[in-house]
């Protein structure tokens, strides 16, 4: 299977100001080498920062990104759902704005989807920076999925 004919990737964020100005020049480079026609949306949640000026600039210089401000914070769950609904992409692909999720591994996502995957999603080989709160709210969270109604979360590591 070849490349997808477009790509949109969305980006909710709230006050990701220093961490957008690494990931969307990342996330350029990356979707060009995959496909002539792709957007980044970047969603912002309510952000009280420099995000929005950031994002401004970075629009009028390159049309490819999507700008969605949202009135207030209303959740990232509605932040992506409202970059989801945007999305004229023929394969999506959803980031944080934290740069938990590297850019340089949407071709491997974007291999497995071709390969067959209905979906393809990360999972992180390693917390140990984060805080034992957020471990064990991480575990009851895959735990939970894993319950009979639940969903199956692979959690096979991959290099990258």
């Amino acid at each position: 299977m070849s490349n997808p004919e477009s790509i949109s990737c969305v980006v909710p964020c709230l006050n990701e100001h220093a961490n957008l100005g690494v990931l969307i020049p990342g996330l350029i480079t990356v979707l060009k080498k995959l496909t002539p026609r792709y957007e980044i949306i970047v969603v912002d949640d309510g952000s009280t920062d420099a995000t929005p000026e950031l994002v401004n600039r970075l629009a009028a210089a390159h049309p490819e990104i999507v700008y969605l401000q949202l009135s207030r914070n209303f959740g990232k769950e509605n932040a992506l759902s409202a970059g989801l609904e945007a999305a004229q992409g023929q394969v999506v692909v959803s980031m944080d704005a934290d740069l938990q999720h590297p850019p340089a591994l949407i071709p491997e996502m974007l291999a497995r989807w071709q390969a067959g995957a209905d979906m393809v999603y990360g999972v992180r080989a390693s917390r140990h920076d984060e805080s034992a709160f957020k471990r064990v709210g991480t575990k009851l969270f895959y735990q939970l999925m894993r319950t009979p109604g639940g969903v199956r979360v692979k959690t096979r590591e991959t290099s990258g």
